[in-house]
């Protein structure tokens, strides 16, 4: 799945970014809700309300959606677009892989 963060929509949402930032969707390892990390700085935003809020890996701050003391998060490759809320898909856009052509007898 090609998975791109909308720079564009973050920013209008309020997102601080610089022009190299290099932005991934990543899911939190305790909850499995999702969010968007700016991979050079650590910094995940959490809230697709609140582009302004975000954590950075190994603060010692508990999660910001269920709470969790320990926590971290990890690059999403594949999900169902079925659990994405609306207020991240407007962030992102996703492509499927396509399917592999049946090979043909011959």
């Amino acid at each position: 799945m090609k998975i791109e963060v909308q720079r564009e929509a973050m920013r209008a949402e309020g997102a601080v970014l610089f022009p190299d930032d290099q932005l991934r969707l990543v899911r939190f390892t305790c909850c499995g809700n999702f969010g968007i990390e700016e991979v050079e700085d650590k910094r995940v935003f959490y809230d697709p309300g609140k582009l302004k809020s975000f954590a950075r890996k190994g603060e010692e701050v508990p999660c910001q959606i269920c709470g969790a003391d320990r926590w971290e998060w990890e690059p999403v490759e594949e999900f169902d677009p079925e659990e994405l809320r609306p207020s991240w898909a407007r962030l992102i856009s996703y492509e499927p892989e396509p399917e592999p052509e049946p090979e043909q007898g011959g």
